[in-house]
């Protein structure tokens, strides 16, 4: 009768260490499969956001196409280039499409101010964006900069003003 019950705490015992293994191995699995999950989650917003943001930046371009209504201006301390739009009519107001501190943001202001960089709608977040005229200057080109799996990504846009 000893040697039975020392025969079966050994077969317990080896049965609770495969269970163990075998847990252990299965949480290692999950836990990567997991990981790897939300990587590709976060490559994929980042690559959304930046789709997002040329999206809208486009649109409002392409609504406000009228003679000398679109400018490019020097913002900020850094002296980056934003896109103003001029809104003449019954209110006077200026619609600013800048970038500040890892946002692309819309900001509407009096005609004779400039958003401080702290206020403003965030249109999405995304590495840099910068934005310029064509060589010809009757197009503008938006780049935005986006991180995708630790490498930067660029996604431009060269919108031909009509009104140009």
């Amino acid at each position: 009768m000893k040697k039975r019950l020392g025969n079966t705490s050994i077969e317990l015992f080896m049965v609770m260490l495969i269970l163990i293994l075998f847990s252990i191995t299965t949480y290692g699995l999950l836990e990567a499969g997991i990981h790897t999950q939300q990587k590709i989650l976060n490559q994929k917003s980042a690559q959304v956001d930046a789709r997002i943001a040329l999206s809208f930046i486009n649109k409002r371009l392409r609504q406000n196409d009228e003679n000398g209504k679109i400018q490019i201006k020097k913002f900020g301390k850094n002296e980056k280039n934003a896109i103003v739009i001029q809104n003449r009519g019954e209110y006077d107001y200026d619609t600013w499409i800048y970038f500040n501190d890892g946002r692309i943001m819309e900001c509407i202001k009096d005609i004779s101010e400039e958003p401080n960089g702290l206020e403003g709608t965030e249109i999405a977040r995304v590495k840099d964006f910068y934005v310029s005229y064509n060589n010809k200057g009757n197009s503008i080109v938006s780049r935005i900069f986006y991180e995708n799996g630790g490498q930067i990504e660029l996604l431009e846009n060269i919108i031909t003003l009509a009104s140009a």
